[in-house]
């Protein structure tokens, strides 16, 4: 499905990507979210589609974000499309767990599973990805998703930069608002009134027996990443203590 995204291919998209409501925030995707939901027929759809593939086409750059794209399956496509480029984003897997079960409030889960599945596949991911990022050195970004938040317009004129497009001030601007949101936001919301305090309130919150179970399963993947073990629920609590370290592979 992110070929054909990436390649404008839409007629051969599902008709779930299509209608993701996160295609109502951009522009170049709301009209084809419109088109398709008020189709009645296969021949309207279908001209839905050839619609947006001419417009997409159109486009100078094409931008997909997903978060169940595995990097092993990312290297087929690097092959084929020799002017893609990857900003692959990592997080704390411990603020990561957390945030999805606050998200989709998983209560009464077995941790000590979820954990072991997840920090499994976590560094076959992380194996992968620098794979990568050694083949196409010029073509792969890895970032951390504490680094945006707590610097977010130097690490956007970073990956700026990478990308090939000029950093304006406008973007700046753009940036510094929605880290630094009168609002806040909720959920899938991007605005925040504090982007460095959401980003760590993981630590406020959640068990520090979890915390352990994380700690023990995803030892390799936090060398690797360059994320730190917690010695006590005390430290847990101490954000004057940091949980991460410098790693090469990291911009």
């Amino acid at each position: 499905m992110v070929e054909h995204q990436l390649t404008c291919n839409y007629t051969n998209l599902d008709r779930f990507a299509t209608l993701n409501l996160h295609a109502l925030e951009f522009v170049s995707t709301r009209e084809l979210y419109h088109c398709t939901w008020r189709a009645r027929t296969s021949a309207r759809k279908k001209h839905c589609l050839l619609e947006a593939e001419e417009r997409c086409k159109k486009l100078p750059l094409r931008f997909v974000k997903t978060i169940r794209l595995s990097a092993l399956s990312v290297v087929g496509l690097m092959e084929t499309l020799p002017c893609l480029k990857l900003v692959y984003l990592i997080r704390d897997p411990r603020g990561s767990y957390y945030s999805k079960q606050k998200m989709f409030q998983l209560h009464g889960i077995n941790v000590t599973f979820d954990a072991e599945r997840f920090c499994s596949r976590l560094d076959k991911d992380v194996d992968a990805i620098y794979q990568l990022k050694d083949k196409y050195p010029s073509r792969v970004m890895i970032t951390r998703f504490e680094t945006i938040a707590t610097h977010p317009i130097a690490s956007c004129e970073k990956i700026y930069e990478f990308i090939g497009l000029e950093f304006t001030t406008n973007i700046s601007m753009f940036v510094y608002q929605k880290t630094h949101s009168q609002k806040g936001g909720q959920g899938y919301s991007t605005d925040r009134s504090n982007a460095t305090e959401a980003c760590y309130k993981w630590r406020e919150q959640i068990p520090y027996k979890h915390v352990q179970l994380f700690d023990n399963f995803c030892w390799e993947p936090f060398l690797k990443l360059g994320y730190l073990p917690v010695k006590s629920a005390k430290d847990l609590r101490n954000m004057n203590i940091s949980l991460i370290s410098e790693t090469k592979h990291l911009s």
